[in-house]
């Protein structure tokens, strides 16, 4: 017998039901093992919002086109200002009253890496309003309050942890008390120069994000041909991105 038959049969009646639902929410939505304790629509999601862009300080910023709205421990955001390098932006709670939190494989991986010195240092040009390397503009705000993504409560400013000198990666901390996060990690995924492509947080990151099927192994030259649309159809990013099984370091830090 298929391994989770009845489930599956049961993801499929749900999908019937509910038009457009991808295959792993339905899964999960008929899952009855998985514990009530869910956290409620962050503040950032209840509508569409623009925010002040974390590196040029332009209100810019909007959600990703893979933003994935069941994952309320982490946003992906993308900056429309044509003057600013940042391109994909991650941010992921790092630490709060959400369940499993500090266990996600994301979030390891933020621990496994820490923040370090960016190397590709630049300086603006009068049409730049923010370039890869040079000093975000959330670092410039000393002492300012942000508006924190889950909260929505203008209580975020620069974590005592942040390192200054890592210039694709901010530590910002939630002072709200009745907030359900406290320290979260703003983590550029990619800007304008490919820059961060090696960084080993956002190669793990990206790793963790990428369906098993469509990973590179070590020899290959380019990926193996797969029926890609039915990998996307039962990819399921956010299962990855929860689990708390090892993870493979090295695999997850080639170069690719």
């Amino acid at each position: 017998m298929t391994k989770n038959n009845a489930q599956k049969k049961a993801a499929r009646l749900h999908q019937a039901a509910n038009r457009g639902t991808p295959f792993p929410s339905a899964m999960r939505a008929v899952d009855t093992r998985l514990p009530a304790a869910v956290p409620g629509t962050p503040w950032f999601r209840e509508r569409k919002r623009r925010l002040v862009c974390y590196c040029c300080g332009h209100p810019n910023l909007i959600a990703s086109f893979g933003d994935e709205r069941e994952d309320t421990a982490r946003f992906e955001l993308y900056c429309e200002n044509s003057g600013c390098d940042a391109r994909e932006i991650a941010v992921i709670a790092l630490s709060g009253n959400m369940i499993g939190t500090s266990s996600r494989a994301d979030v390891r991986t933020l621990t496994h890496f820490p923040q370090s010195a960016t190397s590709h240092r630049t300086v603006n040009g009068r049409y730049d309003d923010w370039l890869a390397g040079s000093e975000p503009w959330v670092r410039t705000q000393r002492g300012e309050d942000f508006p924190c993504l889950w909260c929505g409560e203008m209580d975020s400013r620069l974590s005592q942890n942040d390192v200054a000198t890592d210039r694709s990666r901010f530590h910002l901390r939630c002072l709200n008390t009745s907030c359900v996060v406290r320290e979260y990690a703003v983590l550029i995924v990619r800007d304008g120069t490919l820059g961060t492509a090696d960084r080993p947080d956002v190669m793990a990151i990206q790793y963790i994000d990428t369906p098993p099927s469509s990973r590179r192994t070590p020899g290959d030259a380019s990926y193996d041909f797969v029926a890609m649309q039915r990998v996307l159809d039962e990819d399921d990013k956010l299962a990855r991105r929860r689990s708390t099984g090892p993870i493979d370091w090295s695999a997850a830090t080639r170069i690719r």
